[in-house]
C-alpha cells in the first residue's frame, strides 16, 4: 500500500489524484482482486492517504493542523499542556500506523476530543504574559 501510495504522489505530487480517488487509483495499480480488496480502502497511513488524494498541498495542511494543535498547548497549564500533547501525539502515531480520520470512530474521538482540548483557556496568570 505504501509503495503504490507513494507511485501515486509521484504522479501528481501537489494536488494528487482528488479526493476519494485512492481506492481507484490503488485497485488500478494491483494485479489482484484479493489485494484490491485489503488495501483499497485506505493506505493505513493518514499523511499517504492525504498525499494520494490531494498531493502535498494535502500532506501539508495535516502537518500544519498538528503544528497549530501543538502551538495551542504553548499557553496551557502544565496538566492541560501534557493531556493535548499526549492527544496530539496519540494522532500522529495513529496518523503514521493507520487512517484516524478515514474510520467513523476514531474520526469522531480525535476532532471531538481536539475541540475541547482547543477550546481549553489558559489559567489568568498566563493570559496576561501573551
Amino acid at each position: 500500500m505504501a509503495r503504490v501510495s507513494l507511485d501515486l504522489i509521484g504522479e501528481r505530487p501537489l494536488l494528487g489524484w482528488g479526493t476519494g480517488s485512492y481506492g481507484k487509483e490503488f485497485c488500478s495499480r494491483v494485479d489482484s482482486e484479493k489485494l484490491c480488496k485489503i488495501g483499497g480502502y485506505h493506505p493505513h497511513n493518514q499523511f499517504l492517504a492525504f498525499g494520494v488524494q490531494l498531493g502535498m498541498v494535502g500532506i501539508l495542511a495535516y502537518a500544519l493542523f498538528l503544528a497549530s494543535a501543538v502551538h495551542r498547548t504553548r499557553p496551557l497549564a502544565t496538566p492541560q499542556k501534557v493531556l493535548g500533547l499526549g492527544l496530539i501525539g496519540a494522532l500522529l502515531v495513529d496518523s503514521l500506523l493507520h487512517g484516524p480520520l478515514f474510520l467513523v470512530g476514531e474520526a469522531q474521538f480525535f476532532v471531538l476530543m481536539l475541540a475541547v482540548f482547543m477550546a481549553a483557556q489558559p489559567p489568568k496568570e498566563l493570559k496576561s504574559s501573551l
